[in-house]
């Protein structure tokens, strides 16, 4: 994947006797955007409460190790984070920020290794473009701050395609030999990005798709010896891949066979309803995909990939380039747009090909600067080259800017404060309801950490108190459905309306969840009985 004459500077420096002083500012400067990309991934990672599936990512990760490599969790997926995660609550405990450490160091250290993959297509200009875009960007920070699969996920993927851009790179011109290492790197790194999660499976295939096309053209071109150092470069990393997933493949097809065979019929017909393609129910789910993916700044992005693969284009090698980053990037969005999946969950499996994106998009900002300098000599050269890249970078930044400020200032779901504020005023025995009911891990996470000298009794041990003569005091409901109040005050007025021995007593929101208080009735200040609508 040569990039040929995209910098002299690269030549130089990769000579065996370069001089030290420029790898030192270079591991300063990357050092620095790094340290600028963690800034973005902590700030704001304790303030949120769990919701759904990070406490899903708890329960499983405290079952026993041995329950956890066989398998036996609520998700299909492969066991790698959980098993990190209980190695994680087992020594530093499961608060917001323990739990979600894991994607803000897999999201961190996904910035140095978007340098490594760029330099094997461009430049260090291009390449420390292509880490500070990664380090600023809003799709990405967004996962980096969530106790799940995806920043991990990303992080081996891109370490698996910057060692196959290099072996293949080595494998095509004939310079080198493809290093052992490289191909080791590689298939270690896609089995860790697999045992990690299932979406990593569509960026694999693209790179198998890579690989195939390639050997395809070395053969149609009789070059033997590029089609023997090809297969023996990607037989190691291949091979090692695919006798993974064996394992997975059997035991995805395992859970998913009795997890449907257990599905109660109305949830049948709705999984039914999911299997519809996004793209056939919204025609336009593509542009508002990419336009999440872009932070929302679509048509900047656009202007940057169509600059970079220009620019790309026209160096030694660059065909291939733009091949391999093409096939990473769009194969499984193209994949993501005809199986079933709802925008936000296409977004989570496509996280893994962000790289491919910006590593052309920072060609299109060398692209704009090198436009600059032909309209301004003084920038041609030196420092203020130099300066024009980081004023342009800073500019791409400055479009997803609103998008991260949104990011940081959205709504948050209070549960642990809102069951802090119900423990303050209920007493042992009382019982507490979240809907929707789906959430109930979220009331049993927070009723056992946030209010444990108080227990609360759950909707199952709501109904067998209420069998008894005493039954419960006070209930208290906490709907969440974020611009729709009125669902949440129709559940309420059924739980009392079922319940038939309780009045509402008070109200109030906290954040985005209602609470709602419900007395038994014959209180002193009991106002008239709720009827359901």
């Amino acid at each position: 994947m040569s990039a040929g004459s995209v910098s002299s500077a690269r030549d130089e420096e990769s000579h065996p006797g370069a001089d030290p002083a420029p790898r030192a500012a270079t591991c300063a400067a990357l050092a620095a955007i790094t340290l600028l990309g963690l800034l973005l991934r902590v700030v704001g990672v304790a303030d949120r409460s769990f919701w759904l599936d990070e406490i899903l990512t708890y329960k499983d990760s405290i079952k026993p190790l041995s329950l956890i490599l066989a398998g036996d969790h609520s998700s299909v997926h492969p066991p790698l984070l959980y098993v990190v995660t209980h190695f994680l609550v087992a020594t530093l405990g499961s608060t917001e920020a323990i739990l979600r450490s894991q994607a803000v160091l897999f999201g961190t250290l996904a910035i140095p290794a978007a340098y490594w993959l760029a330099r094997a297509f461009a430049g260090r200009g291009a390449a420390f473009l292509a880490a500070f875009l990664l380090a600023v960007s809003p799709f990405h920070v967004r996962y980096s701050q969530e106790a799940r699969h995806y920043a991990m996920t990303t992080f081996f993927t891109l370490i698996a395609f910057a060692a196959l851009a290099r072996g293949m790179r080595a494998a095509l011109d004939g310079n080198e030999k493809p290093r052992a290492r490289d191909a080791l790197l590689f298939g270690l790194a896609g089995i860790l990005a697999l045992f990690s999660h299932f979406g990593a499976a569509p960026q694999l295939a693209a790179a198998g798709a890579v690989v195939g096309a390639f050997l395809a053209r070395e053969a149609v071109g009789r070059r033997k010896d590029a089609v023997r150092r090809l297969v023996a470069f990607s037989a190691a990393g291949f091979g090692a891949i695919l006798l993974a997933i064996f394992p997975l493949a059997a035991k995805l097809a395992e859970l998913a066979s009795a997890t449907l065979t257990h599905l109660p019929p109305e949830a049948r017909n709705r999984a039914a309803k999911v299997t519809v393609m996004p793209i056939l129910e919204n025609p336009l789910f593509p542009l508002e995909f990419l336009e999440a993916v872009a932070g929302g700044a679509l048509p900047v992005l656009a202007l940057l990939l169509l600059l970079g693969g220009a620019r790309l284009y026209r160096t030694e090698g660059g065909r291939r380039s733009i091949f391999f980053l093409a096939a990473w990037a769009f194969l499984p969005l193209a994949a993501l747009l005809v199986l079933p999946a709802s925008k936000s969950l296409a977004e989570r499996y496509f996280l893994p090909s962000l790289p491919a994106f910006l590593v052309c998009a920072a060609l299109g900002l060398e692209a704009l600067r090198d436009l600059a300098a032909a309209a301004w000599p003084r920038i041609r050269a030196g420092r203020p080259r130099v300066a024009a890249a980081a004023v342009l970078a800073l500019a791409a930044a400055g479009s997803g800017a609103p998008a991260l400020a949104e990011f940081y200032g959205e709504e948050k779901w209070p549960w642990r404060e809102s069951f802090e504020l119900v423990a303050s005023e209920a007493e042992p025995g009382d019982g507490v309801i979240v809907y929707p009911e789906f959430l109930g891990v979220v009331l049993e996470f927070y009723r056992d950490t946030a209010a444990p000298a108080r227990p609360l009794l759950s909707a199952p041990e709501i109904e067998a108190a209420e069998r008894d003569e005493d039954g419960v005091r006070s209930i208290f409901v906490l709907g969440s459905h974020l611009n729709k109040p009125a669902r949440v005050r129709r559940h309420t007025q059924l739980v009392a309306y079922l319940l038939g021995r309780f009045d509402e007593t008070s109200r109030r929101m906290l954040g985005t969840i209602s609470i709602t208080r419900l007395d038994r009735k014959g209180g002193a200040s009991a106002p008239p009985r709720i009827r359901p609508e």
